[in-house]
């Protein structure tokens, strides 16, 4: 229905963490995204002042674990606003790029901390407006996050986000058909990664459309001192939300940066 306002606030979900990737949640497809919960983040994690408690505004969050994106087949979508925050990193450097119908329409750069920074999205003109298509891209480790969860300034690769405000348009013709062959070349240069792993890799300035040969060029920050959250998530896990079982691994010292 076009004009249809949207506050996707991921509260719906059970358990404590969900993968977004083909839940079709708010009617949008997903992709490197998960979904945690507040018991997860404040009961089971125990995070203190992090990016993840501070977006949450509600019973739940959405992850980009490293380089994540959601678009729509079926109609375009304008974005209006939507909270987020660096989940581990202060002055972290990410970029938010948009397209419509295989087509880029912009991209903005933005330094997120773990403090939650509401970024107005209608500012930039028609950049996210009549998009199907919105990549977000953390492009550095920025510099060490505050020292309240471990008692030393951490690094990492995930972005928290919560509240995003959009407003969907309608249908065209045969669009979902051209959105779904636009965003397959895309898709295919990413993975779906094991939630939270060790290893990222982290994309550098190199940036294509869809359908170009490659979506970013990248490069492995493997060995560098970062925090890795959880270092060992089974995503066939994902689907038992009774609880964590033998899932979850705390960092340990050698994740921190000097």
């Amino acid at each position: 229905m076009s004009g249809t306002k949207d506050n996707l606030n991921f509260n719906t979900f059970g358990g404590y963490y969900n993968n977004l990737y083909h839940s079709s949640y708010g009617g949008f497809d997903w992709f490197n995204m998960v979904e945690l919960s507040k018991a997860m983040i404040n009961n089971v994690l125990g995070y203190c002042d992090t990016g993840y408690n501070n977006v949450l505004h509600g019973n739940g969050e959405a992850v980009v674990l490293d380089t994540g994106s959601f678009y729509t087949y079926a109609q375009t979508f304008n974005l209006k606003s939507g909270i987020f925050a660096s989940a581990w990193s202060t002055d972290q450097p990410v970029y938010i790029y948009a397209w419509a119908n295989g087509s880029e329409t912009g991209e903005i750069k933005v330094n997120l901390s773990q403090t939650a920074t509401t970024i107005d999205f209608a500012k930039y003109g028609n950049t996210f407006k009549n998009i199907n298509f919105v990549e977000i891209s953390v492009a550095g480790k920025g510099e060490a996050g505050n020292t309240c969860t471990y008692g030393e300034g951490t690094y990492g690769y995930q972005v928290a986000l919560d509240n995003l405000k959009i407003t969907l348009n309608a249908p065209g013709a045969h669009r979902g058909h051209q959105v779904h062959h636009a965003v397959l070349p895309l898709l295919a240069h990413h993975h779906i990664a094991d939630p939270f792993a060790a290893d990222w890799n982290i994309a550098a300035s190199g940036h294509a459309a869809p359908g170009a040969a490659a979506s970013h060029d990248s490069a492995s920050h493997s060995g560098t001192p970062y925090h890795s959250e959880i270092t060992s998530l089974d995503l066939a896990g994902l689907q038992d939300h009774a609880g964590l079982t033998n899932q979850f691994a705390l960092p340990t010292v050698e994740h921190f940066g000097a």
